[in-house]
């Protein structure tokens, strides 16, 4: 009986711990997607302002 409770508990753990693993993946893959999207606005805006600059002259 005690081995069956402790089985329980493991599977209930790794069960857990692959939730959290997942939960923590999604969460960077949303960073990642998020700071991508920041660095091309980034770049866009630099990328406008040259532009702008360069009419100017």
């Amino acid at each position: 009986m005690f081995k069956n409770d402790a089985q329980g508990c493991n599977l209930i753990r790794a069960v857990s711990i692959l939730s959290k693993a997942n939960l923590l993946a999604t969460v960077i893959r949303v960073y990642c997607v998020f700071h991508s999207v920041q660095q091309g606005a980034i770049k866009q805006l630099s990328w406008d302002g040259q532009q702008r600059d360069s009419s100017v002259v």
